[in-house]
């Protein structure tokens, strides 16, 4: 197989040699996203090639449903009305709202999809860079929260109890699209296959081109064109969480578009990237946004809680060769191994 895409900080394989998947490529979610398929009959391809169109559309209808840079978007309509007056929502959204709510609470607030006007004060993810004033940072926290989202599972509704309140699903919108779409994939028959969204969320299920684990490797994240790890998983997903690429400088101080939503600033600990294997895209999202903002410390300990999972975090270590060191955890069963 060959890599997704060379700039990012995952990249897909199996062993050389193999060239019995196909790669299909498709702009959605704000980034390229990347299948890659084995024909269920050699003889017939054309059926791969409708079930990756159909996985294609499905990441658009999604992106379409839960954008909030789309203002006909089912998160548009909330962010606008959400104060006013509770809003009906789909099953999609509720889900992925209640999914939040466990995951703000879980970890303290280190994860927290209410932080769309931080990440607007700041600029990103669309410009212009800045670096707001604090008393401006100081009134967009008092309307960050999930405890400031009401959901009524009965009605399905959500609401928010304060104006200001605004919900941008980015840190796990990319892990649910790449759930659905495998599931859409393995429904058709597809096995194996492989499903990247912008190197930061894969999925994959069965075995990769010529047998064995599949391997992932992890940018450096000093030199993201270089491999710091190289992992041996299991089939399920790997989400990673980093500032390689929208980050901006001011007055020599960098910062990194991953927000911790506890002081409404880019995170500032000695994590530089937290790679995560989950058996869901979802869940990995998760943990690897709360692993990059809590430390590896903290990591670990939400990590022991964990069925089956693994994480390996690349920090800041001036005692190390390169200024980086590497950790490695597991949850009660390990995902991967490194090679």
């Amino acid at each position: 197989m060959r890599p997704a895409e060379r700039e990012g900080p995952l990249r897909i394989g199996g062993p050389s040699g193999a060239q019995d998947h196909r790669r299909f490529e498709h702009h959605a979610l704000g980034t390229v996203n990347c299948i890659s398929l084995r024909d269920a009959d050699p003889r017939r391809p054309e059926e791969t090639d409708a079930a990756a169109a159909a996985a294609f559309q499905l990441l658009d209808r999604i992106e379409d449903q839960l954008s909030r840079f789309h203002p006909e978007s089912e998160v548009s309509l909330l962010n606008t009305l959400g104060f006013d007056r509770p809003i009906a929502v789909g099953k999609a959204l509720f889900g992925l709202l209640q999914a939040a709510k466990s995951a703000w609470e879980e970890t303290g607030g280190a994860f927290d999809p209410t932080i769309g006007p931080l990440m607007d004060a700041w600029g990103f993810p669309r410009g212009p860079a800045r670096v707001p004033p604090g008393d401006e940072i100081e009134t967009l926290l008092a309307a960050r929260g999930m405890d400031l989202v009401e959901l009524d599972t009965e009605a399905r509704t959500a609401r928010f109890v304060r104006p200001g309140v605004a919900i941008d699903l980015g840190s796990i919108g990319k892990g649910y699209a790449v759930d659905r779409a495998a599931e859409l994939l393995q429904g058709r028959g597809i096995a194996p296959g492989a499903v990247n969204s912008g190197t930061s969320t894969l999925r994959f299920w069965g075995e990769p081109p010529g047998g064995g684990p599949w391997q992932v490797e992890v940018a450096h994240p000093k030199r993201p064109q270089e491999a710091i790890a190289i992992l041996e998983a299991a089939a399920g997903s790997i989400s990673t969480s980093g500032a390689y690429q929208d980050r901006f400088f001011h007055e020599g101080i960098e910062y990194g578009h991953i927000l911790d939503p506890r002081t409404g600033r880019p995170a500032s600990g000695k994590v530089r990237s937290a790679t995560v294997w989950t058996e869901d895209a979802l869940r990995g999202d998760i943990l690897s946004t709360a692993i990059y903002v809590l430390g590896a410390d903290e990591g670990a300990r939400l990590l022991a809680k964990e069925a089956r999972a693994s994480a390996l975090v690349v920090e800041e270590d001036p005692t190390s060769w390169g200024g980086l060191s590497v950790r490695v955890f597991h949850g009660r069963t390990p995902g991967f191994g490194r090679r």
